[in-house]
Formats: C-alpha cells, structure tokens, sequence
C-alpha cells in the first residue's frame, strides 16, 4: 500500500484530469487544490512544528475554506462542527501543522469511503523537498506537456467548474474577480518561463529521487494511451488498475464545460496549434528548447521573428510588476517565487 499521493505539475498540464481519473479508484481520494505547501504553510512560523496558539485558529480557517469553497474562492464561514471534527482528527494523528493539512485531507478521503488520501496543487512541484520531509513515505506524481499547448491553454483559461446561471450574485462576483487575476497575470514570456521551470525541476526530480517516489505523466501519452499509463500509474502506486478511472471526465478545461463526458481526446494536445500565432508558438520553442528536446516534443518550422522576441522582451518587467501585484496574496515569499518559477533554480 502507498502513503499520500501528491499530484504536482506544470499549470495547465493535465493534474486535474489525472485527479478526476484517480479519484474514481476505489481505495484513493485525492482533494482538490489547497495551496497549502506554496501557501499558508509557508507563513507559519515552524511549518514543520506545532503552531503557535496565534496561528492555530488561521490554519483551521484555512483548511476548511479552500475544502468547501476552493482555493481562490475563500471565506471564513465553515460551520464550527466541521471545524471541531478537523481538530479532534488533527490531535490523533499529531500535533505538527501538517498533520492538520494530512487530517483534511483523510477525512475527505474517509467520507468518500476510501483509505488512500492525496493532494492535487500543480505548484506543489516547487515544494517537493518539503513535502517529502513532511512525509516521507509520498508520492509524487508529476504532469507535464508540451508548451505551447501549456501556454494557450493558461491564456485561454476561464472558470468551466461551474453552471454560471445557477451561482449567486456573491459567488458569480467571486469567480469573476479570480478569471481577472488570471487575465492580469498573464504573459507569453512568463507563462513560458514558469513551464520551463517547472520541466527543470521534474527533470532534475527524476534524477535525484528513486523511481519508487516520483512518476512523471506526459499529458500527451495519457490522452492517447489512458489504459496503458492509467495501469502503469497503478502498478506504481502498488494499488490494482480498475476500468472506471478510464471514465474521467472533463474537469477545469479552458475551452470545456466541467461533467462532459470522457476526454481522453488525442487532438486535444495539438489544439495549441490553432490557438497561437506562429511568432508565439516559434517564440515558445526558443525559450524552451532544450527541455522540449529532452522531452521529446518536436520544435515548429516557424522560424523566430528577432522583432517579436525582441518586443516580448522588452515587455517583461512591466509584465512582471503587474503579475505579481495580481498574485502578491497567493505567494508564500516573493524571493521563493521569483528564484523557482522564473528562474528554474
């Protein structure tokens, strides 16, 4: 049997998919996105440690509203009994703040009648070390795909988890503000640098763990191949394949409505080839070249355009400003956030 399944990987690369397939195993229960590595965790004082009485409450707060309403999507309204059930969990499994974090997520995982827990946050990649500290005995898949099909698809992105004519005024403002942060953080360049980082770190991930500890997904391979990476996947987990995870749905798809029916749609990994230009796409293969050769993805014959990189360049640090000042809340350190994700260090 495994121990907590982390399900990491580039933005818009394919976790929540492999999430939605995981999820209808019949021992495992991965909970949806908490941040709580890059995030919450990061601003305690000892994160490896007992809380202080201070930050106690702030962390239960934290725990529950990402679980009911989604990370992005806060508030501080969860009913007191969930809030009791979560401490007294909490105390008996132990008494560091990742035990709090490891006690929401079982109880998830319990209440859907499975006995295997997990997490899926894409930007948890960048905090492997510390979740491998955390807990030891983890496994960490990653996801990862080409590029361009990365990148159209974070430009792209809009909130399909939800039936718009069927939310709140509140909740519809809520949503909207988020698609807003998005909009305003993107930028081809940054968008690229982020997939880059993120494909160092698995690579370098693959190097340094033993193979028992990390399986790395190509986006591309599981829409054309579920069944054999879908049962490699098991056999790595040690847990036994089951024909519903091939009835994954469609889940926060930036051109698809959540629920559709199972997409294990092989055209979709080439759809970035009609939602970029031919300046961005061959923009893209410079900034990413050599791990797109290491990967296997074959480069364009689009030649690229001195002028365009040139414009994209000059843009960054205006960009820059803006993404961050979109993102100031969700980052747990600027200086962890601009060395990993920008930098690949």
């Amino acid at each position: 049997m495994t121990g907590p399944i982390f399900v990491v990987g580039a933005s818009r690369c394919g976790t929540e998919l492999v999430r939605s397939a995981l999820n209808r195993h019949s021992l495992i229960h991965i909970a949806s996105e908490s941040h709580w590595f890059d995030d919450h965790r990061a601003r305690l004082i000892a994160p490896d440690a007992p809380p202080q009485p201070a930050e106690e409450q702030g962390l239960i707060d934290y725990l529950l509203s990402v679980r009911h309403h989604g990370y992005g999507l806060r508030d501080h309204s969860a009913p007191s009994a969930e809030a009791a059930a979560l401490r007294e969990h909490w105390q008996s499994i132990g008494v560091r703040a990742d035990d709090a974090f490891a006690a929401n997520c079982r109880i998830q995982a319990q209440r859907n009648g499975k006995s295997l827990w997990g997490e899926k946050t894409p930007r948890h990649l960048f905090r492997t070390a510390e979740i491998l500290k955390a807990f030891p005995d983890a496994k960490i898949v990653i996801c990862l795909r080409d590029p361009r099909g990365a990148v159209a698809s974070y430009r792209d992105w809009r909130n399909n988890w939800f039936d718009r004519s069927l939310l709140s005024a509140a909740r519809l403002a809520e949503i909207e503000t988020e698609e807003q942060r998005v909009r305003r953080s993107y930028s081809l360049t940054i968008a690229t640098l982020m997939w880059r980082s993120a494909a160092r770190s698995a690579l370098r991930l693959c190097d340094r763990l033993p193979a028992d500890r990390l399986f790395l997904v190509g986006f591309e391979r599981l829409l054309a191949q579920p069944e054999p990476t879908l049962r490699s996947m098991c056999d790595w987990l040690g847990v036994g394949f089951e024909p519903m995870l091939l009835a994954a749905s469609v889940t926060n798809s930036s051109y698809e409505v959540a629920g559709a029916t199972s997409r294990f749609d092989e055209t979709v990994s080439t759809r970035w080839r009609h939602r970029l230009s031919p300046d961005e796409a061959a923009y893209i293969e410079w900034l990413t070249r050599h791990e797109m050769q290491v990967l296997g993805y074959q480069p364009g014959i689009h030649p690229l355009s001195a002028g365009f990189a040139l414009r994209q360049i000059i843009g960054l640090p205006g960009e820059m400003l803006r993404a961050l000042r979109a993102n100031h809340k969700r980052i747990g350190g600027v200086s962890h956030f601009l060395r990993t994700r920008l930098l690949g260090v």
